[in-house]
């Protein structure tokens, strides 16, 4: 097949594809539809981006008045047939990139998702979430060689924070999509992988001396509140999950916690709550050491 080198060219080539469902839009030749045409195309192609495909004349390729020129200079016939031809056209360029944009790639269970919102709160949640996810992936060995930068939680968060809250809503999906996206690069099954079981780690303590010991008098519990808070801090910034524990990223949550323990209990905690770190960052992929 004659590669294309402007989809604006390949709009009018139709591809031996299925065709889509009947409900697609249907366009003519005159200025007003071809204006609404235009829009519509190059969101198409947004979709397909979002989804990981990539454009490689994106410049051209997604200027509306281009669509919108070439669009008027077509034949009423064609330009009905249209969107079926160009939504083809979207879904070859993206298969030749190992990307399904028929259906969109989805996780393994789509409840499992989270929601986020563009607000700072949710936003720190959704850059740790985010980090996880891709520290999982890259421990299966999916191509992040142009995003090392964005391993980093607080760029997420900045991020986030100057998006708006309906695609914040829907970030997680994709999010999602795109880690399938890099990992279909390097030949890997992202969600076959992390939807398999495998084995949780066991805890990893730290070398017993350097664990200190704790009592439940009311001066060693305010020490053990900022030790244990110290000691997350550190995991957050790692990526690990502490979605159902935000509430305890204070010192004096954990002191009224601790007076409310036994003497014995407290003895114990210091190895209790670095075991507690190695299980939350196992679950993102993450090894929690010194």
């Amino acid at each position: 097949m004659k590669t294309v080198t402007s989809l604006v060219v390949a709009l009018a080539i139709s591809l031996a594809l299925p065709t889509a469902p009947a409900s697609a839009q249907v366009f003519s030749n005159e200025e007003q539809s071809c204006a609404l045409y235009g829009r519509w195309a190059v969101e198409e192609m947004r979709k397909a981006e979002r989804l990981g495909c990539n454009f490689p004349n994106a410049r051209q390729d997604f200027d509306v008045s281009r669509h919108v020129n070439w669009c008027m200079g077509q034949s009423d016939a064609t330009m009905r047939a249209q969107a079926t031809t160009h939504r083809n056209n979207v879904a070859a360029i993206c298969g030749r990139q190992g990307i399904d944009v028929r259906g969109g790639p989805q996780p393994a269970a789509a409840s499992a998702l989270p929601s986020f919102s563009n607000e700072e709160q949710s936003c720190a949640l959704y850059g740790n979430w985010a980090v996880g996810l891709m520290r999982r992936a890259d421990a299966m060995g999916c191509d992040f060689d142009n995003a090392r930068d964005w391993f980093t939680p607080q760029r997420h968060l900045n991020w986030c924070m100057g998006q708006s809250a309906a695609a914040m809503r829907n970030q997680a999906q994709t999010h999602w999509n795109n880690m399938i996206s890099r990992c279909s690069r390097r030949g890997v099954d992202f969600v076959a992988r992390i939807s398999a079981p495998t084995p949780a780690p066991a805890p990893v303590a730290a070398p017993a001396l350097a664990l200190p010991s704790f009592s439940n008098e009311e001066q060693s519990c305010a020490l053990y509140g900022e030790w244990a808070v110290g000691l997350m801090r550190r995991a957050d910034s790692m990526g690990c999950d502490f979605d159902n524990a935000r509430d305890w990223f204070t010192a004096r949550r954990h002191l009224t916690w601790c007076m409310g323990q036994s003497a014995a209990t407290m003895r114990s905690q210091a190895q209790t709550h670095w075991n507690n770190m190695v299980s939350r960052c196992a679950r993102r992929g993450v090894t929690f050491t010194r």
